[in-house]
This record gives structure tokens, sequence and C-alpha cells, in this order.
């Protein structure tokens, strides 16, 4: 009879897991080993996600929303500390969170993969703000996205302030880029449209300014 093996099992699984601290891991005990590690960063609040050093392997099942989760932690941490200070660890962690996705051809994150290489560039000190500006216009080119566009201008307004003379034509496209991200919606939790909307009149005045008609 096989009732008595099976109640005994039974016992002996509730008992195991009557005997974990954490509630995490008596979850982890219950899923694939691979969704163990997003189920315990779902469970967290934004600090403790935040500082979650994802584990997996990006190709594993779950392991992109690990990156995810604990990327979008970061990425609003630096965004809640840019005016007061201490935004700059997390703006690097962000980066580097959707970094990981964009590498991996996750769709759907390459929008906060630039606000967080913005932020990163917000954070520098003015040596590495300029390497970190044109990585943030070399990324921003390559994303087909209307709103990627205010990120396009956004490199060219900084290299006109910091960094030297920028031709005309280059001025006048981000311009363009600028306006079309203005009128593109929220996308990705993100929403631009305010900025760039001012990013896009400074630059009308950058191009008046230079005689660039």
């Amino acid at each position: 009879m096989r009732l008595p093996y099976l109640l005994a099992a039974t016992l002996t699984a509730l008992v195991v897991l009557a005997g974990c601290d954490d509630p995490g891991d008596q979850i982890a005990r219950v899923v694939d080993p691979e969704m163990a590690e997003l189920v315990k960063v779902q469970a967290m609040d934004r600090p403790a996600a935040a500082a979650h050093v994802p584990q997996c392997r990006i190709r594993e099942e779950g392991c992109a929303r690990v990156h995810e989760i604990t990327g979008d932690a970061c990425l609003r941490m630096a965004q809640d500390r840019l005016a007061s200070g201490g935004a700059a660890p997390y703006a690097a962690c962000a980066a580097a969170r959707f970094g990981v996705l964009r590498n991996a051809g996750v769709p759907g994150t390459s929008l906060r993969g630039l606000e967080a290489e913005r932020l990163v560039r917000e954070t520098a000190s003015r040596a590495e703000a300029n390497e970190a500006n044109m990585r943030l216009a070399a990324l921003a080119a390559g994303v087909d996205h209307p709103a990627a566009g205010y990120y396009r201008a956004s490199a060219v307004d900084w290299q006109a302030a910091f960094a030297g003379p920028v031709p005309c034509a280059a001025l006048q496209e981000a311009q363009g880029h600028a306006r079309q991200a203005a009128a593109a919606g929220p996308a990705e939790g993100l929403d631009n449209r305010a900025a760039a909307t001012t990013l896009a009149n400074r630059l009308s005045q950058r191009n008046q300014a230079g005689g660039c008609t």
C-alpha cells in the first residue's frame, strides 16, 4: 500500500521547508533552479534589488528578467538621487544591467539603457564625461525608436556646450531628432516629451546663434 509512503514523503517535505529561515529559500526549493533567483528578486524592495548582483547566465530562463528588475531599480535610484548626489553608482549599475540586455538582444529595454548612459554622463567627472557622451551618441544612433532621438540630440547638445564647436548640419539634425522625441509617446516607462521639447528649443537657439539656417 503506497499511502504511508506518500504521507511520509509529504511530511518530510514540510519539515524541510519549515526549517528554512528565508522564505525565498523555501520557494527556491520548489521552483526550477534557473527561476529561483528571479523569484527572490521579484520579492525584493527597490534598494535590495538595486544592490543585487545577478548570478545567473543571461541565456538562462528568467535571467533577462532578473537583469531588467535590478536594472530598473538602479535606474530609479539614480534618477531620484541625481539632484541631491549619490546617483553615480546607481547609474553605473543600471548601465551595466541594461548593457547585458542590449548585448543579448533583449527587446524592449534599449531606451532605459540609453537613459542609464545619460545618467552616467551626468554623474561623471569632466574627464570621463566626454567619453560617456560619445558612448551615448553611438548607442542612441543604433536604436530605431523616435524616443531615442532625445538621447541623440542630448549628445550633440552636450558636445556643443562642453566639447567644442558642432557643425551646423549636426545641430540641425539634432534639433530634428529632439522634435521627433517630443512628439513620441512614453515608452519603457520613460516620458521625455517635456525634456525633448526643452532640448529642441535650446538647439534652435544654438542654431540661430551660430548662423545655422
